[in-house]
């Protein structure tokens, strides 16, 4: 995540994106949920999401983010 992080702070110039929200700290498996993650991302303004999660962090984000707010866009 730090090279994903980096990335976008070095071209910010370039692409007018920054970074809202980061957080390296989760454990794995997600014992806890994305709740409070979710949250702090929405408070933030947070506009795109970009992970490095595996397929069952991914669809635990996705139900999250869509149990949040059902009319936001997104795979389906």
């Amino acid at each position: 995540m730090d090279s994903i992080v980096a990335t976008i702070k070095k071209y910010n110039g370039d692409t007018g994106r920054e970074i809202a929200y980061s957080n390296n700290s989760l454990p794995f498996g997600l014992p806890n949920g994305l709740g409070s993650e979710v949250s702090a991302m929405k408070r933030a303004g947070v506009q795109v999401v970009i992970t490095c999660f595996g397929i069952n962090g991914s669809t635990t984000l996705e139900t999250e983010l869509d149990r949040r707010d059902p009319s936001s866009p997104g795979p389906r």
